[in-house]
């Protein structure tokens, strides 16, 4: 049954990212995506309280199975940490002061990111 299982979060995630294509915010990016994977685990947390209170043992393990898979696609991301994070930003606003360039949020955001993405 594990591939029932993780044929299920697939399914449920792709129909989310398809309702969120009806909408004004359509997924575009990876982080998007993400967003809404951490949605989904919050999602399946609070519902394992809520069978534990009712003594739903069966709900609370698939619910607890679904994190499993989701926490899967989560830790597969490349996503940087808070401490590498601030060190890029660093760099980037050193880098803007040497040239004396004008170090707002949209310029360093837009050196960090790169030029020509969608800002849709």
């Amino acid at each position: 049954m594990p591939c029932l299982k993780r044929l299920d979060v697939l399914r449920g995630l792709i129909a989310e990212t398809t309702n969120a294509a009806k909408t004004s915010n359509p997924v575009t990016t990876d982080s998007q995506m993400l967003s809404i994977i951490r949605k989904r685990v919050k999602s399946s947390e609070a519902a394992i309280s809520e069978f534990e209170d009712a003594k739903r043992d069966d709900l609370r393990d698939k619910e607890l199975g679904q994190i499993a898979i989701l926490q899967e696609f989560i830790d597969g991301s490349n996503v940087m940490g808070e401490e590498d994070l601030t060190v890029a930003i660093q760099k980037v606003l050193g880098q803007m002061r040497t040239e004396e360039r004008k170090a707002d949020k949209g310029s360093v955001m837009r050196t960090l990111v790169g030029p020509g993405r969608p800002t849709c």
